[in-house]
């Protein structure tokens, strides 16, 4: 019945269960004191900056480093993530760090770097890799600096 009620009167439910049912019928914010808006309800935080497009990808949550110990395992990850990869583009370099065998750290371990001969094949596997399941996780897929790939600085 109240649902009803509301869309007789065209008023956002939303804003029903935030400010009551007299300021939401009252646009939201007319019953509110002056200067005081919405924006202390919602998160205002800026958004994160906008990445730099690049040719290679940095993917996370794909494997873990106790995978990249075993030959056999690290194998099949990489033919997978090339065979991944390359539906959509030409793949020029596909590099997984594995861990030393003294235990010393290396720079993205964990972590799969992808690059791709042109910056649309790059953004094609973007928009189908990122927030993917891939087994219990969920992939995270960030373009990087092409240059710094290069210079194997992958952190």
């Amino acid at each position: 019945m109240m649902i009803q009620q509301m869309l007789a009167q065209k008023t956002n439910p939303m804003l029903v269960s935030m400010l009551g049912p007299t300021a939401a019928s009252m646009g939201g914010t007319a019953a509110m004191a002056p200067g005081v808006g919405l924006s202390g309800v919602f998160n205002t935080a800026a958004p994160e900056p906008e990445e730099e497009p690049s040719k290679v990808l940095r993917l996370e949550n794909v494997v873990t480093v106790e995978e990249l110990k075993d030959n056999d395992e690290y194998e099949e990850v990489m033919e997978d993530m090339k065979l991944e990869a390359e539906k959509h583009g030409t793949v020029v370099k596909i590099s997984i760090p594995r861990p030393a065998a003294d235990g010393t750290a290396v720079p993205g371990c964990g972590k799969v770097f992808i690059q791709f001969d042109f910056l649309e094949a790059a953004s094609r596997a973007k928009k189908a890799l990122d927030r993917r399941k891939f087994g219990e996780n969920v992939v995270k897929c960030i373009y990087i600096d092409e240059t710094k790939f290069l210079a194997n600085e992958l952190e």
